[in-house]
Order: C-alpha cells, then structure tokens, then sequence
C-alpha cells in the first residue's frame, strides 16, 4: 500500500511460516495444468513457485460478505447451491481456512484465482477497483475473470 494513501483495503498482512506457503504452493501444484489456451502469450510454464503470500482485505465489504453469508444459511432451501468436490482448488482451499482460523467454506462458495498486472494490483489496493474496467476480451463478454487454475490465471499477469 501506498503510505498515507485513501484506501478501500485497510487490512493487509503477510501470511507467515511454512506451513502457510505450503499449503499455497499446494493449492498452486494441484491447480497447474500444462495447457495452452487461446489467451496465453509464450509458452506454459514449467511450474510456479510461491515466494510469499500477501492478504489484501477490504474489511467493510468482508463484513458485508459475512451478513450476507450467514443470512444465506439461514434460509431454507430444498436445493441449496454447490460447488463440486472435483474442483481444482477444493481440498488446499479447505486446508488454508481451517489453518488460518477462518469460517469454512460454505455451500456455493469456491476458492479462485485472478491474474492481473502488476500495475492493476497496485491501483485496486490502493482504491482504484473499477469493475467497469474488467477485460472484454473473455469469451462472456466485459468483466471479471476468475479460475480454478492457477495456469489460466498467470496468463493475465505480467
């Protein structure tokens, strides 16, 4: 963060010890495919390796999120959502709530990735997330991209 700068992210912390960066690297391993899409610029790598782990929280939406969440399982439903067990990032994302004392996930809810530059990390810390300026190059259309495949995601990055 910038110093000093209006941010909508005013929680921001450094996931610490190796058993955190291994349960990243985990959910990294389990997610790459050596695939090549139509979006990807020079060849697949090889593989990624997680240096370092940083959360970035905008807490009033987080606390919006968590009314949201618990009002959702309140409500009685005869088919509540799913997210299937085969997704790439079910069992690490489960393994990274429980050991950062974080409520599980819940029905409907996944554990996905993002790529974007650097540049575009730096403006949404620092207050500047516009979802008008989403990619409109995605086979849906305007708007943000999410993946289970940590591949899929590296090809928006720098």
């Amino acid at each position: 963060l910038v110093s000093g700068a209006a941010s909508l992210f005013d929680a921001t912390a450094l996931v610490r010890g190796p058993r955190n960066l291994a349960l990243f690297q985990t959910l990294f391993d389990k997610t790459y495919r050596d695939t090549r899409t139509r979006d990807r610029r020079g060849p697949v790598p090889g593989g990624f390796k997680v240096d370092s782990v940083q959360e970035v929280r905008n807490v009033g939406w987080f606390k919006e999120y968590g009314k949201r969440r618990e009002w959702l399982q309140r409500q009685k439903t005869d088919s509540p959502p799913k997210v299937p067990s085969e997704l790439l990032t079910w069992d690490a994302s489960h393994q990274i709530m429980k050991d950062s004392k974080l409520d599980p996930l819940q029905p409907g809810e996944a554990f996905l990735l993002h790529g974007t530059s650097a540049r575009n990390a730096v403006d949404i810390v620092n207050g500047r997330f516009d979802v008008s300026l989403g990619s409109d190059q995605g086979l849906a259309g305007k708007g943000l991209y999410f993946a289970e495949s940590v591949t899929k995601s590296d090809e928006y990055t720098d």
